[in-house]
């Protein structure tokens, strides 16, 4: 991630983010998985989606270690 969130919210966009990333790759496919897609489904900005992730790239990297963590904890 770009950067850390400091505040409840973000992290709340955070997850709201992961989920719509779960949700795109589900339906369209991890190759046709874009950050506007991603934004939209998780009804937030692209730039707010870019102060977190540079590309999409790194959105399936993180929601690939929430996955992990929470396979890890359960």
């Amino acid at each position: 991630m770009r950067k850390q969130p400091k505040q409840q919210r973000a992290n709340q966009m955070i997850a709201l983010l992961l989920e719509a990333t779960a949700l795109e790759i589900a339906e369209r496919g991890l190759d046709r998985l874009t950050t506007n897609h991603v934004a939209q489904r998780a009804g937030v900005s692209i730039g707010s989606l870019y102060q977190y992730f540079a590309n999409k790239e790194m959105l399936v990297d993180a929601l690939l270690m929430q996955k992990t963590e929470h396979m890890l904890d359960g």
